[in-house]
């Protein structure tokens, strides 16, 4: 695939993991290291997407 395409894909997942459905999920009265579940998993999505963007568009490469 295309790096284009593959960012097309990633931000759409990103759409899907963010929206309502997926929220509700993970929307538990449950804590993980004192941090509530929601929290943790709203985190670890936006990193997740914000490593793989680095890791598609080349990172220090890309001009930084």
């Amino acid at each position: 695939m295309k790096s284009k395409d593959l960012l097309v894909a990633l931000f759409a997942l990103g759409v899907v993991l963010l929206s309502w459905p997926f929220l509700t999920v993970v929307n538990w009265p449950v804590a993980v290291l004192g941090i509530p579940l929601l929290v943790l998993y709203l985190f670890v999505v936006w990193a997740g997407i914000i490593a793989v963007l680095f890791w598609l568009t080349g990172g220090r490469d890309a001009g930084w």
